[in-house]
C-alpha cells in the first residue's frame, strides 16, 4: 500500500489519505496519471494495487459486487468513480472541502 506523509485541512473539515482510496495496477497509464495529478495537488490518497494484492482485489469486487471492468476505481468517502477524468474528480473532491486549483 502507498501512503502520502502529509495530512491536509481544507475548509469544510479533515480528509485523511483513507478518505480516498484508489484500486489500480501497476501498468495502468491512466492510474499513474491520476496519482501524479494527486500529488501535484498535495491531495493524499491509499493506492491499493489489484494486479499483486489479492486481499485488495476481492475488497473492490466486493464493492463493485462483481467484475472490474475498469482501472482506476476510485472511492472518495462514499462516491465511486472509474478511470481518471479530471473535472469529474475536481468536482467530488471541492463537494467534500477539497480545492484543486491544477487542473
Amino acid at each position: 500500500t502507498h501512503y502520502k506523509s502529509f495530512n491536509f485541512r481544507f475548509k469544510r473539515g479533515f480528509m485523511t489519505k483513507d478518505d480516498i482510496v484508489i484500486y489500480s495496477t501497476h501498468t495502468c497509464g491512466y492510474c499513474n496519471a491520476l496519482k501524479a495529478w494527486l500529488d501535484d495537488n498535495k491531495v493524499e490518497y491509499t493506492d491499493k494495487y489489484i494486479d499483486t494484492n489479492d486481499e485488495a482485489q476481492a475488497e473492490l469486487m466486493a464493492k463493485i459486487g462483481g467484475n472490474i471492468q475498469v482501472v482506476p476505481v476510485t472511492f472518495i468517502k462514499d462516491v465511486k468513480i472509474e478511470g481518471f477524468n479530471r473535472n469529474q474528480f475536481a468536482t467530488v473532491l471541492k463537494d467534500n472541502g477539497v480545492e484543486i486549483t491544477d487542473l
